[in-house]
């Protein structure tokens, strides 16, 4: 990204990962903790969890999902 930051105006803006996913952050934190969303970009969306074929959970019976 070539974006300066809004709030301390010395860095540059990159995008960063989280535990909760991408987000656009501030290169110098932690000494600025400026973040904000990606917003809806298409590689963002939530897609349908993916399903291991021929399994099923031991306790319930139901097809297991992969998780991330």
């Amino acid at each position: 990204m070539d974006e300066d930051c809004p709030k301390c105006g010395v860095a540059k803006l990159a995008i960063r990962l989280g535990k909760r996913g991408r987000f656009i952050g501030c290169t110098t934190y932690p000494e600025c903790d400026y973040t904000r969303n990606l917003g809806d970009d298409a590689d963002t969306a939530p897609t349908a969890p993916e399903v291991v074929p021929d399994r099923t959970c031991p306790k319930c019976e139901s097809a297991l999902h992969i998780k991330v």
